[in-house]
């Protein structure tokens, strides 16, 4: 099996029918994303309010975002949900803390892609 490519998106309107069919998007907050024409929306977790350092830290890194996209592996692997790859909406000022976190932790680096550039339209 290979790892799920999973996009780091600062804009999720950038993606077309076709690749929005295949991903599900996990947005920042419920209802700023629209579910139509995604396989699935799902919203992040808000921040541990037990988090003391900033969102890379690694003392915090098995926090939040990690565990919820654990869990969205395990529930693709069960059948639970189907999809080809994973849209992570955030904010700008998040991007490059997220983009962090994802790439040092060794179990979502097993199981995921990281990709740092938006799909291409499809042409």
């Amino acid at each position: 099996m290979s790892r799920i490519p999973l996009y780091i998106a600062r804009d999720v309107e950038c993606f077309s029918q076709a690749q929005r069919e295949r991903c599900v998007c996990v947005a920042v907050a419920a209802g700023q994303v629209s579910r139509e024409g995604w396989a699935d929306v799902v919203v992040q977790p808000p921040p541990s309010p037990f988090r003391r350092h900033s969102l890379g830290c690694a003392c915090c890194v098995r926090d939040g975002l990690t565990v919820f996209l654990g869990g969205l592996f395990q529930e693709r692997v069960r059948g639970v949900r189907q999809f080809d790859a994973v849209v992570l909406e955030v904010t700008p000022s998040e991007y490059a803390d997220v983009q962090a976190l994802l790439r040092q932790d060794a179990l979502l680096a097993a199981r995921y892609d990281v990709q740092v550039e938006e799909l291409k339209e499809e042409r």
